[in-house]
């Protein structure tokens, strides 16, 4: 079979598929990085004002990923977006360069997954 013989709604289908696990990974991840902050306390910044690399490889053979590995925290665009976006939303606060979750951020946490993710999403995929 060839892949002009596939039929058009398996190909949508395999396409929603992989849609729903990135973005599935994604929320899983923005979570994780949040409920971190949250059992630490605090997690102090690097350098470049970004969450220290260690923090961030404890998180990520939690979650068995690996998007450091020999990179710098700047270097992977995503973790900053994340930082950032947690920061917008008033989920973590910044004070003497450590950063601690808020109510607001803890209250994000207990909120639906679909509406967890919406919310993330919208930084992704602004709206025009």
């Amino acid at each position: 079979m060839e892949a002009r013989d596939t039929p058009v709604s398996t190909i949508k289908w395999l396409n929603e598929q992989t849609k729903a696990r990135e973005q599935v990974w994604l929320l899983a991840l923005f979570r994780f990085m949040l409920k971190y902050i949250e059992k630490q306390g605090s997690v102090e910044l690097d350098e470049d004002g970004l969450i220290r690399r260690e923090a961030w490889l404890d998180i990520e053979q939690m979650l068995h990923y690996q998007l450091l590995h020999d990179k710098k925290t700047v270097e992977v665009h995503l973790y900053r977006l994340f930082q950032h976006v947690s920061l917008l939303e008033g989920w973590i606060h910044l004070s003497n360069n450590e950063l601690k979750i808020t109510d607001k951020g803890t209250l994000f946490l207990t909120k639906r997954e679909p509406e967890q993710l919406t919310k993330i999403l919208h930084y992704f995929f602004p709206r025009s």
